[in-house]
């Protein structure tokens, strides 16, 4: 059972303030505050894996931002932000922030999709009831307060709306989080109705995102970088990058050390290390955290945990695309060796099935295999491609291996 006095684990926990003020184990990242203030860019997108702390870096951004009735000061008194005292004085709490999931927004059909983005951003305006309430051209957002209005260019439009209201009650900026930003695209491609997905998707951000004054920054987290002219299109001054996500090899070593498990460090390192973020590699912090804790209930053998946590339906699909020559190179990648494949980083859901080549793009964006080396050539991207841990090696030869076996 757990040792005595030791902090909790955050197993399937996302929200900050619930970690922090609970005593729940947290791994610092609150450096991400200060590097999206010094770069200031408009839009920052961040894409990890799915179960990489997307979730859980946005609701820290929300506490640290918000400007709320409630001080959230105490949350971060002890973490890294708290050394820099020109970034709290001048931010913490200083901003109306909108905070979105489309996580929810997979769906089967095109009108339930929009119906479950709609329900997420009328909640987000009756989070903001107030400041809407005082707002004296509220026709619109009294609609989208009442959640039952069936006008797609309503709900297009209705983060901007928000944006507008927020700026002036508040007279600062806003800062908008919108979390699993292409999980509606996914799902849309996958049911059949990309094309409308993708012309509300890229009107509701475009209004927001694109020349709106009371705009301070977007944060957008999602697994997939979608190419700008899919649906950002016509906006400049967009950062993409992917630090603070995942658990580096010294955070890792720092937590086994805490829960008095250092010998388990080489087998840690054997089964979830080997993302590669630069020349740094990272650990996968979902099964890191899930095997600590099956460490501490005396379930010691290391299992393949990220692999349970969604389906794997679109890697199906790619696969049953494959060709005899797909399978040999898989068979490469499982005895070990590395294949180079030319690297598409920014998709468009279109091409990913159109061209078998961006099969490995996919397996790579995603987290089902890792680059031990990325080289430009004439003007292409190519990636030394392998797979990164035990952990993947597992989730292939259980899950993607059999479906090539019934292909061929």
């Amino acid at each position: 059972m757990f040792k005595n006095k030791l902090k909790k684990l955050p197993v399937g926990r996302e929200d900050f303030k619930l970690l922090i003020e609970k005593d729940y184990y947290y791994v610092d990242k609150t450096s991400l505050i200060e590097e999206l203030i010094i770069t200031h860019d408009l839009v920052n997108l961040i894409t990890r894996p799915r179960r990489f702390g997307k979730s859980l870096n946005l609701s820290m951004l929300q506490y640290f931002f918000e400007k709320s009735e409630q001080d959230n000061a105490a949350l971060f008194c002890d973490l890294k932000i708290s050394g820099n005292a020109e970034i709290l004085d001048e931010h913490m709490g200083k901003y109306p922030v909108i905070s979105l999931s489309f996580m929810n927004a997979k769906q089967g059909t095109y009108l339930a999709a929009v119906e479950s983005l709609g329900n997420a951003i009328t909640m987000e305006f009756r989070r903001h009831g107030e400041a809407v309430r005082q707002y004296p051209y509220r026709k619109k957002a009294d609609r989208i307060l009442e959640g039952e209005d069936s006008d797609l260019i309503l709900y297009q439009e209705s983060l901007l709306l928000l944006s507008q209201i927020l700026y002036e009650h508040y007279g600062e900026r806003v800062i908008l989080l919108i979390d699993e930003y292409d999980v509606p695209l996914e799902s849309a491609y996958t049911g059949g109705y990309y094309n409308e997905m993708l012309d509300f998707i890229r009107s509701l951000l475009r209004s927001i995102l694109k020349g709106n004054p009371c705009l301070e920054f977007a944060v957008l987290t999602g697994c997939l970088r979608l190419a700008k002219e899919s649906v950002f299109t016509g906006l400049n001054n967009f950062s993409t990058f992917s630090k603070y996500f995942g658990f580096s090899e010294n955070e890792v070593k720092e937590m086994l050390d805490y829960y008095q498990l250092g010998d388990k460090m080489s087998e840690m390192r054997d089964w979830y290390d080997g993302y590669m973020i630069g020349e740094s590699e990272i650990y996968n912090p979902w099964s890191v955290i899930k095997q600590v804790k099956s460490y501490l209930t005396d379930r010691n053998a290391p299992i393949s945990h990220w692999g349970n946590t969604s389906g794997n339906e679109i890697i199906r699909t790619l696969v049953d695309m494959a060709t005899y020559d797909t399978k040999q190179e898989l068979e490469l990648l499982l005895r070990g060796e590395t294949l180079k494949k030319r690297i598409v980083e920014e998709l468009i859901y279109d091409e990913v099935y159109s061209d078998l080549n961006n099969l490995w793009s996919f397996l790579f964006l995603t987290g089902y295999l890792t680059a031990g080396g990325i080289e430009t050539v004439d003007g292409s991207r190519y990636a030394n491609l392998r797979i990164p841990n035990r952990e993947i090696h597992y989730i292939y030869e259980d899950k993607i291996k059999s479906w090539f076996t019934m292909a061929f």
